[in-house]
């Protein structure tokens, strides 16, 4: 669920640059920071399912 709120965030700041909400360089500080988090939450699961 977390990572599938990761990617909405990313969809929608896609949406906002489209648009002209904000410029490239906010938009490519949420791309990466959403890619960390990705990163972060998949590491989790792969711990959380190895202990059981």
């Amino acid at each position: 669920m977390a990572r599938g709120s990761s990617a909405e965030v990313l969809t929608q700041s896609v949406i906002a640059l489209e648009i002209g909400y904000f410029n490239n360089d906010i938009f490519e500080d949420i791309q990466e920071r959403c890619k960390i988090i990705s990163g972060m939450l998949t590491k989790l699961i792969k711990a959380r399912s190895k202990e059981g």
